[in-house]
């Protein structure tokens, strides 16, 4: 599966008319596209920085995520959305990404309360992306496994990064990583950064991290073509 990701920022959400109208026009837009498999929009509701680590360099107010089974049919959607009108979001800065879940709690089952934190990770200046992929998706995760209280982990691995429809260098965009912690509660999410196997993960996180920008969010589903 591979991931298309939009960054919209706070100028981009206003000119769309706010969250909701957002919401509404991205849903009629994506309707619009063929080969898509899931699609989501995550809304930044808290851009706290709830982390030890400074924070980077890229900010955004929302994100949509467009996933599909291959490279090639996210190309051709892409350049769909364009030629029918892209409402000013294909020249902004877009991520490919490949997901890994390390623990797979369904969203649905969360109840009404739970809370979605989101981080944009930047790899320290010494380590390549390789270096960094190995890190994170090895024995960063499974350090995170022993942390308490939250209920779903995702590891987003930046793949190629764009700007106005052209891939650009990790300096334009330094992103190497994104994660969705899930919590069932204020009190899991306050368990989970309270803890020693917290403190332990945050400090392997030292040895490859530079930056990591937190935010809290709410994401939504949205339909999707299955024509």
């Amino acid at each position: 599966m591979i991931t298309h990701l939009i960054l919209l920022s706070s100028e981009d959400v206003a000119r769309l008319g706010g969250p909701e109208e957002a919401r509404s026009q991205i849903q009629t837009a994506v309707l619009g596209l063929r080969n898509v498999r899931s699609a989501r929009l995550t809304v930044v509701v808290d851009d706290e920085q709830r982390s030890p680590f400074a924070r980077g360099k890229v900010e955004c107010a929302a994100f949509l995520e467009l996933d599909f089974d291959t490279l090639s049919d996210m190309r051709s959607a892409v350049e769909e959305w364009r030629a029918a009108g892209d409402l000013g979001l294909l020249d902004g800065v877009h991520l490919v990404i490949a997901k890994k879940v390390d623990r797979a709690a369904d969203p649905a089952d969360l109840r009404p309360g739970s809370l979605m934190r989101v981080s944009l990770l930047g790899r320290a200046d010494g380590i390549s992306a390789a270096e960094f992929q190995t890190e994170w998706w090895g024995l960063h995760s499974e350090m995170v496994r022993d942390m308490p209280g939250y209920v779903r982990y995702v590891q987003n691995l930046v793949l190629d990064r764009h700007i106005k429809g052209q891939s650009v260098p990790h300096s334009a965009v330094p992103v190497d990583g994104i994660v969705e912690f899930w919590f069932p509660d204020r009190e899991g999410f306050d368990a989970c950064y309270a803890s020693d196997a917290f403190s332990k993960t945050a400090k392997h996180g030292a040895e490859f991290l530079q930056d990591i920008t937190t935010y809290l969010v709410e994401t939504t589903p949205l339909e999707i073509n299955e024509t």
